[in-house]
Order: C-alpha cells, then structure tokens, then sequence
C-alpha cells in the first residue's frame, strides 16, 4: 500500500488508486471483495426453470390424449371425438416441445450475458490493479 499525506498533514493509506475524472466519484472496494461479486455473478447461472412446469403438463396432456385414441377407436367412438383426441395430442406435444426450445435459447442467452459481465468485471479489477502498481 502506498502512503500519501493531505494538505492537512494527515497520512493517507491507499490500497487500490482509483482513476476518475474530477467530476465522478468512486468507491475503495478490496479486491477479495470484487473477486466475491464476480464469483457470485459467475453463479448466477439459471437454475430454476419457469417453464418446466408448463411442458410437463403439456406433455403429460398429450401422451394422455394419444393413449386414449385406440380405446376410442375400438369403442366405435365418432370420428370428430377421435380426430379431436388426435389433434390435442400433436398440438399438446408440439408446444411443449416449442416451450423446451424456447427455454433453452433463453438459457444460452442469459449465460452469455452473465458471462460478458462477469469478463468486465475481472477486466475492471485488473485495470483497477494495473493502475495501481503502475503509479
């Protein structure tokens, strides 16, 4: 650490400098504590999947409405009854199926995001520490 005096004699103790132009102001942040907030923003990552919930209910409609076709059709059942069960199967599994890729590209594309700001973080605490030693 580097030590510096103020106008009014007192002794100033600097861990990190810090670079600002005179009209902005900044905050001391030890760097273990920067590297915390970089680890915590690294872990981020999605864990919960909101719509988990909604293609397994689709699914489960679907498979439910596809089982239930052949009993339908030996029962002699209508054929609008049958095309109808038909119809709620492939719709059912279709958007379920539409959910999941959906999920996923949004999962990709919030890793990416965590990832770009968690690279421009540890290039900020390297500037910040490069500053530091180079003065």
């Amino acid at each position: 650490m580097s030590q510096d005096s103020d106008p009014q004699g007192q002794t100033i103790q600097w861990g990190m400098r810090l670079n600002y132009p005179a009209n902005q102001e900044g905050l001391v942040i030890p760097v273990s504590t920067w590297n915390g907030f970089v680890e915590r923003v690294e872990g981020t990552k999605q864990e919960f999947r909101p719509w988990s919930i909604a293609y397994s209910v689709l699914f489960g409609i679907g498979i439910t409405a596809g089982l239930s076709i052949a009993p339908l059709m030996i029962a002699d059942a209508g054929i609008w009854i049958v095309a109808t069960y038909a119809g709620t199967s492939a719709t059912t599994i279709l958007v379920g199926a539409a959910l999941i890729c959906m999920e996923r590209q949004l999962a990709k594309h919030q890793d990416s995001h965590i990832s770009q700001l968690a690279n421009e973080m540890v290039q900020i605490r390297d500037d910040s520490i490069g500053g530091a030693t180079d003065s």
